[in-house]
């Protein structure tokens, strides 16, 4: 089943997402597996505070992560709507108002704090949407030891390794 969804244009793909762990994976073949869509919450708003320098206006754009709540602001970026798997898609957490909320709070936060704003900023909503960030799941194999998997970060690249699974213990009475 297909879910339509607004993505995050990246620019890394399956193969370069490979390419980023050959040079770090030292004599590891590595080897794309899927691509997750992790759901974010973002916020576009204007905002207008006093200053020790007067009335300012700002636009700022937030990010509230849906699984962990945790909020930062955002450089700009492109959304590209397309249809993907619907098991590659992670669900959120929390509902659309309690995202709101929070970014409120944060972008409040922001304002405050880099701005030297002298009283709480007033808020204008000017776009939301809940959008969707690729992580490609690379495969690390060498053959002779426990294969180990990667994260990588489809916009910017990062990546770091994954925990490997538990191990099944079997149980002898």
């Amino acid at each position: 089943m297909t879910r339509s969804l607004a993505r995050i244009r990246g620019s890394i793909g399956r193969e370069r997402a490979e390419m980023l762990i050959a040079p770090v994976a030292c004599g590891w073949t590595p080897r794309t597996e899927a691509c997750l869509f992790y759901p974010y919450f973002w916020f576009l708003f204007r905002c207008s505070t006093r200053t020790l320098f007067g009335e300012t206006g700002l636009k700022v754009s937030c990010l509230i992560d849906a699984q962990t709540k945790v909020g930062a602001t955002a450089d700009a970026f492109e959304l590209e709507h397309v249809g993907v798997p619907a098991g590659d898609v992670i669900e959120p957490r929390l509902d659309e108002a309690e995202a709101n909320r929070l970014a409120e709070r944060y972008v409040a936060y922001v304002v405050r704090n880099r701005r030297k704003a002298l009283v709480a900023p007033k808020f204008e909503v000017l776009e939301h949407a809940l959008v969707f960030k690729p992580f490609w799941i690379v495969n690390c194999t060498n053959g002779s030891k426990p294969d180990f998997q990667v994260m990588v970060d489809g916009i910017t690249g990062g990546f770091h390794a994954l925990a490997p699974p538990a191990p099944q213990l079997s149980r002898h009475f």
